[in-house]
């Protein structure tokens, strides 16, 4: 609760950007299943979400998808840090003494 309003947006906001960014790099025409494979991600899972003839907004966005857990990761460790911040500076007030 303490966190959850700034948490959602950064996520949304990474989100946004993580999808802008594959489909900027799917549509100049670098292949993504060489990458994938290379970092590490299984053959099969790579083949069903990256399947030949699909529009480049679909692999896109399955990539993206791929990368869920590196963006909630971000997501959790960084929100802690940001609202500290924002608290340090004004912009949020400080939490609620518990009674």
């Amino acid at each position: 609760q303490e966190y959850g309003a700034v948490g959602v947006s950064l996520h949304i906001g990474i989100s946004l950007v993580s999808l802008g960014i594959f489909y900027m790099v799917v549509s100049s025409g670098v292949d993504m299943s060489a990458i994938l494979l290379k970092l590490g991600f299984q053959e099969s899972l790579v083949q069903s979400k990256v399947a030949a003839g699909t529009s480049t907004f679909v692999v896109a966005y399955a990539i993206h998808k791929l990368f869920a857990p590196v963006r909630i990761s971000i997501t959790l460790a960084s929100v802690p840090f940001i609202v500290r911040y924002f608290r340090k500076v004004g912009f949020f007030k400080p939490p609620a003494a518990k009674p």
